[in-house]
């Protein structure tokens, strides 16, 4: 034995034999025979004891180098005394360990947590009082809170093995530091106990999938050329059955996988132990999770992690597999790709000094991690967020805004902990300092408790075209003191150009610019690709405060965009030159860029300061106030005041009127000014309470006018969008929704047309030119079914399976006219039966038995001209099905069964789509595009116009908020 191995057996000896109520650690790195030490203290130890380890792998490699391994490596082979070594397995009952008194039991957390759960059988009980110690394989693993929860149920001697360092121990388990032993990787490399390691980079241009070859052709020269027994791991089960195939079709069975999921077959296994029984026939070992830790496999000189780990751990682990000495290993290697190479190599670089007890860094949240010391260089390695506040300017302002936002955290952070750092180029200027904040809890009125966090604060200035940027983010959000200094806000209109067309909105939060007495007046929407959703009445008369949502390209990236407090925010973080970068690339964006993302043309439009006075005011406040002179607390709701010719406004606060003035009116810097100044306070918390009227002037009021329901807030005025003139029909939100169908200037009649024909909806009819159109230019609808007269859902159903999509088609036919109330009985027939576009669940349906009844009867009129006989149609109400196979191999055509099967499957599914057609064969869209477009002329545009163009954005409002898609049909 090695003088640590005797160092290592000392200390639990000494353990075993004291009055200590708490637990013993030895930490050992993976290779250095921490398995002898359990070996010969568990031989030596009085009693049963019981040996615990991670996972299925270990069990019969323990018992195996514990039993004779181990006794044959040290040349003891005439032991006497050992102990019977036994595996407690799933079927185990432990009816025998009362009668036993000098035995070694192994067993894996897993099964120990079932049978202290069991709660038939007396097992767990049984080992709990008749184990005299614990020896614990590995227990600082993630899940060692659960594993704790049972260890305490053992009031025995408890002693903790690791090959990593996890200073968190202490809290889960109390380890005595009297009996605590530390071999580290440092003294384990120096005295050879391990071989050296080596780390080499993999080329990034492997990992793509079409140079999968060329990997596999590095992988077999590794193994050919230079004899490697080499350890790959990859993340999952396809990956690894994949690369197994590969590699053995180019050498034959060479490489072997192992998942818990891969089905047993020819060079693949669901169990990790089945390595020791094939380890000889194979050179390539690939796994995901089961090599990780426990493989007593010291021919293994090779490790290539294709798949990164989640966390450090379980990278030191897995190295900790090629690290055991062999007598013809000369080192390790250990490949990593080309741009993960510097991350790993630094994790095993503070790995080392971790485990020897460097107290600088810590394993915390899954990586070790230096502590933060305020050096000088810190700069180098901080990651900036990529947000800001952005403001412009027609000179620098650069020294003058450092010196107020420094003089600003001063006043209020003791500044003991800082370090900045400042970079002067011709294209900008950077400043950075971190410091650290120290505030008392919030959580005590006249206790003291230090909270100290460390806090950010970072100004940059790029100067581009003679105009200045000042990009500003401070993690404590102290702000730039605007009023102060000659800069503005970027403008809003700059903002929407920042969300790109390709850009996938996911939220947006939008504020009514239209007085309300009662009802929501700002609204959050969350969901999916928003910006393909056309525009509803809300928002036509609501301002866009926010947005955010996914840049996708070479890489995903989360933005939040706030136009009116001239915010940005993608969430990723990087170096100082990263975020420069960044703004720049922004600024560039707004001195060539034009044209905003027509997102926000459906919100409510900027304008300039009207020139009236406003009406009334809303102040936004719903706050706890705190009254300085008496020292009282009270809540004060929101509330709208009206204003009078003076600019002024009565605001009662507690009972108490003051008569306050609105300030700047005709700007876009309205402040509000009040008496009580100083007096009431809005009580946020104990740090960031601040006065009521510069809560309020921090945009939380609002102004409205009569003068084209124009409404002020935040530095900005908005006007809802409101109107139904456009220069071009085509900025219509809704005139992409309208198609044309030239067949319908001819129709006569909604049904009958043509009265000659009688075997189907003759020509001339728009159910004839519907069913035509569906024929030629949707190929891929393959149901029709008619559903007209008495209660219909729709006047034709249509579906395609291919897209899981229905159709409902509901059809008039009047005059050549652009009248509302032409489209009361379509559109109405649309919105009565909204339920079969909500209702996902079919027996929520309850009269869907009914259509499914007329769908198989026959579609009849009867119809006597004034001069000639009566004329009668009876048309199959099945209008279009596709060829069917059966399961018989018989080709038929499909029935209305065949139909409500597919129309309850669409119905009811997540990717079910629905699509409303509303045709209206009088509409001519040529004429609506005249009437739109009467901006142009001196003429005003048809009220009956105005009001088509209402009931059809209600109409969409309804249908597209059911879920559903609205298409007008209509002649050209």
């Amino acid at each position: 034995m090695r003088d640590y191995q005797r160092h290592a057996i000392d200390t639990i000896e000494k353990y075993l034999s004291s009055d200590s109520q708490k637990q013993a650690l030895i930490k050992m790195p993976t290779g250095t025979g921490k398995t002898g030490v359990i070996a010969v203290a568990s031989h030596m130890s009085m009693g049963n004891i019981l040996i615990i380890v991670p996972n299925a792998i270990l069990p019969e490699q323990i018992k195996y180098e514990i039993e004779d391994a181990f006794w044959e490596k040290i040349n003891c082979n005439n032991i006497t005394n050992k102990k019977d070594i036994k595996i407690i397995k799933e079927d185990d009952t432990l009816e025998y360990i009362e009668h036993i008194n000098m035995q070694i039991l192994i067993i894996t957390i897993q099964r120990l947590l079932i049978l202290s759960k069991e709660k038939k059988t007396n097992s767990f009980s049984r080992l709990v009082q008749c184990t005299k110690a614990i020896f614990f394989d590995e227990g600082h693993r993630e899940l060692a809170e659960i594993w704790a929860i049972v260890i305490k149920e053992f009031k025995c001697k408890k002693v903790l093995f690791t090959a990593t360092p996890y200073r968190n121990d202490k809290a889960l388990f109390n380890i005595d530091e009297q009996f605590v032993y530390r071999y580290s990787i440092q003294e384990a490399l120096h005295d050879k106990s391990i071989c050296n390691i080596k780390f080499e980079k993999l080329h990034t241009r492997l990992r793509e999938k079409n140079t999968i070859d060329e990997l596999i052709d590095f992988i077999i020269n590794l193994v050919d050329k230079q004899d490697k027994r080499i350890l790959i791991r990859m993340e999952n089960k396809y990956s690894i059955e994949t690369m197994v195939k590969k590699i053995n079709e180019k050498i034959n069975n060479i490489a072997a996988g192992f998942h818990s999921e891969c089905s047993k077959s020819p060079n693949l296994f669901n169990k990790g132990q089945e390595i020791y029984a094939i380890k000889n026939q194979y050179n390539v070992f690939i796994h995901s999770d089961m090599l990780i830790e426990g493989l007593d496999f010291c021919e293994l000189d090779t490790l290539i992690i294709l798949d990164s780990f989640y966390n450090s751990r379980s990278f030191i682990q897995q190295i900790g597999r090629v690290l055991r000495n062999n007598e013809e290993k000369k080192q390790a290697i250990v490949f990593l790709w080309e741009n993960e190479y510097e991350k790993w190599l630094e994790q095993w670089e503070l790995y080392i000094r971790n485990d020897s007890q460097d107290q600088n860094v810590e394993y915390i949240e899954g990586f070790f991690r230096e502590r933060f010391l305020f050096e000088e260089d810190f700069y180098k390695e901080v990651k900036i967020p990529k947000k800001a506040n952005i403001f412009t300017t027609d000179k620098s302002v650069f020294n003058e805004v450092k010196n107020r936002i420094t003089d600003k955290i001063t006043g209020k952070v003791d500044l003991t902990y800082k370090v900045d750092y400042e970079e002067r180029k011709r294209e900008y200027l950077f400043w950075i300092m971190c410091y650290e904040k120290r505030m008392p809890s919030k959580f005590f009125d006249f206790k003291y408790y230090e909270d100290k966090s460390l806090q950010m604060v970072v100004l940059l200035e790029v100067k581009k075209n003679n105009k200045y940027f000042i990009f500003y983010q401070d993690t404590s959000n102290f702000s730039v003191p605007i009023s102060e200094l000659d800069i503005i806000q970027v403008a809003a209109e700059d903002f929407y150009k920042l969300i790109p067309d390709e850009f996938e909105i996911q939220n947006t939060r939008y504020t009514q610019t239209m007085q309300r007495r009662i009802g929501p007046h700002t609204q959050d929407i969350t969901g999916f690709k928003l910006n393909s959703v056309p525009n509803n009445t809300n928002e036509r008369m609501s301002f866009c405060r926010n947005v955010s949502g996914v840049m996708r390209g070479e890489k995903t990236v989360k933005r939040y965009v706030s136009p009116i407090k001239a915010t940005i925010s993608d969430k990723e973080s990087g170096t100082y030159m990263d975020y420069v970068d960044w703004a720049r690339k922004i600024v560039g964006i707004w001195i060539t860029k034009s044209r905003s993302n027509l997102y926000f043309d459906r919100y409510s439009k900027i304008v300039a300061p009207p020139t009236s006075l406003p009406t009334s005011i809303l102040l936004e406040i719903d706050k706890n106030i705190k009254d300085r002179k008496t020292g009282r607390e009270f809540y004060l709701e929101s509330s709208c005041i009206q204003i009078n010719s003076n600019k002024q406004f009565t605001m009662i606060i507690n009972h108490e009127p003051y008569i306050c003035n609105i300030g700047n009116l005709r700007t876009n810097k309205i402040s509000v000014n009040t008496p009580f100044k100083n007096r009431y306070e809005v009580v946020e918390n104990k740090e960031k309470n601040i006065l009521l009227e510069t809560y309020l002037n921090k945009g939380n009021f609002r102004l409205y006018y009569r003068e084209k329901n124009i409404m002020y807030n935040d530095k900005v005025h908005f006007s809802p969008n409101i109107t139904t003139y456009y220069s071009k029909a085509e900025e219509w939100s809704m005139w992409k929704s309208i198609q044309v169908i030239d067949e319908l200037a001819t129709c006569k009649d909604e049904k009958l047309g043509d009265k000659t024909i009688t075997t189907t909806w003759p020509p001339q009819s728009t159910f004839n030119v519907i069913i035509n159109e569906i024929e030629k230019n949707y190929p891929y609808i393959k149901y029709i079914v008619c559903d007209d007269q008495n209660e219909e859902m729709a006047d034709f159903i249509a579906l395609s399976v291919e897209k899981e999509k229905c159709y409902f088609i509901h059809c008039k036919q009047k005059k050549k006219s652009l009248s509302a109330s032409d489209f009361q009985d379509v559109c109405g027939q649309a919105i009565k039966n909204i339920q079969y576009i909500i209702t996902s669940n079919w027996s929520d349906l309850e009269h869907i038995d009914k259509h499914i009844s007329r769908w198989k009867t026959t579609w009849k009129y009867t119809h006597t001209p004034k001069k000639g006989r009566e004329i009668t149609w009876n048309i199959n109400r099945l209008v279009k099905a596709p060829k069917i196979e059966d399961n018989n191999g018989i080709i038929r055509y499909g029935t209305i069964d065949d139909f409500v099967e597919q129309f309850k499957k669409i119905n009811t599914s997540y990717q079910g789509e629905k699509e409303v057609w509303i045709v209206q064969g009088g509409l001519s869209k040529q004429g609506l595009k005249k009437e739109i477009e009467r901006v142009k002329s001196s003429t005003k545009q048809k009220e009956q116009v105005t009001q088509l163009i209402w009931y059809l954005q209600s109409t969409q409002d309804i249908i597209i908020n059911a879920g559903g898609k609205l298409k007008i049909v209509c002649q050209p």
